[in-house]
């Protein structure tokens, strides 16, 4: 009945109400590289208002550097994540506090179309010299 304004596609969930994921299908781990260490990112919901990003390094950034997608999941659940959700990774997984990039800027760079956005009521504060909201 209704019209989607905006969505995002995104997955697979790595944690559920609490409960990790590890039943993964093979189409589902192929079209993520579940099984490659790589750069990752995962937007994890940890109580009703408060969200943690879990941006990772990749070998492009450190000799031993990546994730896969089974042990992403079991970080996001050990921190406590109530909801966890695999997000693009790889050179497009970029985490900015602010203007400022905060991981890793060695890598191949492409350009980025989506953002997920969290910004908060509470005063600016300073960041080394750049202020963030």
């Amino acid at each position: 009945d209704g019209e989607i304004a905006q969505s995002f596609v995104f997955g697979p969930a790595l944690v559920n109400d609490g409960v990790l994921q590890t039943d993964y299908t093979e189409m589902c781990m192929r079209l993520v590289g579940g099984y490659k260490k790589t750069q990752r990112q995962v937007l994890c919901q940890m109580d009703e208002l408060s969200y943690l990003i879990i941006t990772t390094e990749g070998p492009e950034q450190s000799q031993n550097g990546g994730f896969t997608v089974a042990e992403i999941a079991q970080l996001a659940y050990d921190m406590g994540a109530q909801e966890a959700f695999n997000l693009d990774g790889g050179s497009s997984a970029w985490l900015c506090l602010g203007t400022r990039r905060i991981n890793a800027l060695r890598g191949k760079k492409r350009p980025i179309s989506d953002a997920i956005y969290f910004i908060t009521a509470e005063p600016a504060y300073s960041l080394g010299g750049t202020t963030a909201p």
